[in-house]
């Protein structure tokens, strides 16, 4: 399903909705300790990235950074870690993908979950920046980028990624999610 947001003016494709099994699904992941959900949901976002048009070059992942306090609390990085299992399920395909954890949090910011969008945009607004590696910057350069997340809400964050990356120069042609949440992301 393509979704779409007012700050992002390309294309956004997600694998489900948020609900159900889905929703279980990412809660036991990300708060559950439950690690090994990894290659399932990087299935479904491997899925939400062939949505996207494709040719030759390169697709590269850009996770959705994380928090410090986040990749601590979870023992592991489980947005590159997605982006990773996803690119390895599209290399499977025969597309060549491969992530690249391109970005890093600038400054701290707030727990997303019960904010609203305004909040949301505010919360994030010059969080991210691009680490400080010229492999990054010349991998960026190279192919077809998508930004990566679990799941999009309101589009805060995946808004935010694609503005950092685009002040660098770096071509965003997407971004692909497991889920959407229904209601809060306004349809195309």
């Amino acid at each position: 399903m393509s979704v779409g947001h007012p700050g992002i003016d390309l294309p956004v494709t997600a694998a489900a909705e948020n609900v159900g099994v889905v929703a279980d699904l990412v809660v036991a992941w990300k708060d559950g300790d439950r690690h090994r959900l990894t290659r399932h949901l990087g299935l479904l976002l491997a899925a939400a990235c062939l949505l996207h048009e494709s040719d030759e070059q390169d697709l590269l992942l850009v996770p959705v950074p994380s928090t410090a306090a986040t990749v601590r609390r979870r023992g592991a990085d489980l947005a590159a870690d997605l982006a990773r299992s996803a690119a390895a399920e599209l290399v499977a395909t025969g597309l060549p993908a491969r992530a690249v954890p391109a970005l890093c949090r600038a400054r701290a910011t707030r727990d997303q979950v019960g904010l609203g969008a305004r909040a949301r945009r505010r919360n994030v607004a010059g969080a991210f920046a691009l680490r400080r590696s010229g492999t990054i910057r010349t991998a960026l350069l190279s192919g077809r980028v998508l930004v990566v997340d679990d799941v999009v809400t309101t589009g805060s964050s995946v808004a935010e990624t694609v503005r950092v990356l685009r002040s660098q120069g770096v071509c965003v042609v997407g971004a692909a999610v497991v889920a959407r949440t229904p209601g809060r992301v306004d349809l195309d």
